[in-house]
């Protein structure tokens, strides 16, 4: 899971610095914190990808032997049958 920092002082001093009351900067500070760090939580890493990717391309290569054995199964019979009758 991703995770950030948020400075809740240096927004509550910039808010404050151009004009609102502390009781409401630090309100405004806080909702933003927790709204930035709702957003946050559902965010994948380079990690997460990474995993997403290596457990997709071994699927695949699984797929691909199953799709050779199937066509070996199914092509090597009827080429005994054209060359071998």
């Amino acid at each position: 899971m991703a995770t950030t920092t948020f400075d809740t002082l240096k927004f509550t001093k910039h808010l404050e610095a151009s004009g609102v009351s502390r009781e409401h900067a630090e309100a405004f500070s806080e909702a933003f914190k927790a709204a930035s760090e709702s957003q946050v939580e559902g965010l994948a890493t380079k990690a997460d990808l990474k995993a997403l990717e290596d457990r997709v391309m071994g699927e695949l290569r699984l797929n691909r032997w199953m799709l050779a054995l199937v066509v070996a199964v199914t092509v090597i019979p009827a080429l005994k049958g054209l060359f071998f009758h």
